[in-house]
């Protein structure tokens, strides 16, 4: 997994297939590279991020789950310093069907209050290991936000100019490119919005 997010982070297309023809099953990351946030943009990213594969307009998060569950994983997105790592794992004959879940979950997440407070509640009581909390340096608090916020927060980072896709395990060379290519195609987007500037705190 090291070796396929470094390979990713380091070459010049947007997509890095990583071929291993004996794995039992195929890696998928996407990864997110993040502008400068506000502290306060930052923790909402976190809930946000807690939030993604639970559904999507094309997906319901029964069939992401159901699909990754066959490896005995699930979809995962992890908000690091600067990107966002959205993965998961699926056997090979579901490697396009789990490229076009990422995809989904990156460009048409529906994200409803409800889980955005599920995560808020989570994230402010969890009790991280000892070795986590000497890593993780950014407390997480509770941001005050409306609609129009937590949309162009998303409008924001969710862009497929942002994005480098890693696909690793048993896969048909070129396959995962040209999938990532077709679904890039109808990602269309407005120019992004400008965010309200807020001080970052300091770590």
């Amino acid at each position: 997994m090291i070796s396929l997010l470094a390979a990713t982070a380091i070459q010049t297309s947007r997509v890095v297939e990583w071929l291993e023809p004996t794995a039992p099953f195929v890696t998928i990351q996407a990864v997110v590279k993040l502008p400068d946030l506000s502290t306060k943009h930052r923790n909402l990213l976190r809930m946000i991020a807690g939030c993604l594969g639970e559904e999507t307009k094309t997906y319901s998060g029964t069939q992401i789950f159901d699909i990754a569950s066959r490896t005995g994983s699930r979809l995962r997105a992890e908000v690091m310093d600067d990107h966002i790592r959205v993965g998961m794992d699926v056997v090979p004959a579901d490697t396009m069907t789990g490229i076009s879940m990422v995809a989904a979950v990156l460009r048409e997440s529906s994200i409803a209050e409800a889980s955005l407070q599920r995560v808020s509640t989570d994230l402010t009581y969890r009790r991280l290991p000892f070795w986590r909390q000497a890593v993780d340096l950014r407390s997480f608090e509770p941001p005050k936000y409306d609609a129009r916020e937590l949309n162009e927060l998303i409008a924001t980072v969710f862009r497929p100019e942002n994005v480098w896709l890693g696909v690793g395990g048993k896969v048909s060379p070129g396959a995962a490119t040209e999938k990532w290519e077709e679904l890039t195609l109808v990602w269309q987007m407005a120019r992004p919005p400008r965010l309200d500037k807020v001080p970052v705190e300091p770590v």
